[in-house]
């Protein structure tokens, strides 16, 4: 009986301990209604400030969205491109004078960039700082852009 319930002991501590698992990291997710907003020219933008709420775009948040920095933000993990060719970003991104750094992306060619693709997107003064791109990539902020306007852009690759 003593063995039973010693073995029972050591099963439930690795199972609480997470012995033999892989450790699931959960993403939290940005509730869009707790989005700061503001208005730019007579249209509303949600303030992006936090890294979780930049990665939020495409998820919670919609990539048909306006979206301005509040501040600058340090990737702390390798970024996911925004939008793709079924999916485009479409929306508006202003930099507004504001970095984004460390952007790492390591990926097939076609998924390379800040954003993976956009159509008839706006983006603005978006500065990237210290990029490292796997593949050789001459369009680092957007990797397939129709009818998209970037404008005042800037990217800084890691040596």
């Amino acid at each position: 009986m003593k063995k039973g319930i010693a073995l029972l002991l050591v099963c439930l501590l690795m199972l609480l301990s997470g012995c033999g698992s892989e450790k699931i990291e959960e993403t939290e997710e940005v509730d869009p209604s707790a989005v700061e907003t503001t208005m730019i020219d007579d249209t509303e933008y949600d303030v992006i400030s936090t890294e979780e709420e930049l990665r939020s775009i495409g998820g919670t948040l919609p990539l048909s969205g306006n979206y301005v920095l509040g501040n600058d933000i340090t990737l702390t993990e390798e970024w996911t491109p925004l939008g793709s060719e079924d999916e485009p970003f479409t929306g508006r991104f202003e930099g507004n004078g504001y970095v984004i750094r460390d952007l790492k992306v390591n990926g097939k060619e076609a998924d390379q960039g800040f954003f993976r693709a956009s159509d008839g997107a706006r983006i603005h003064d978006l500065i990237l700082e210290d990029t490292e791109i796997s593949a050789v990539n001459f369009f680092p902020i957007v990797r397939n852009a129709v009818d998209t306007e970037i404008e005042g852009c800037q990217v800084d690759q890691k040596s």
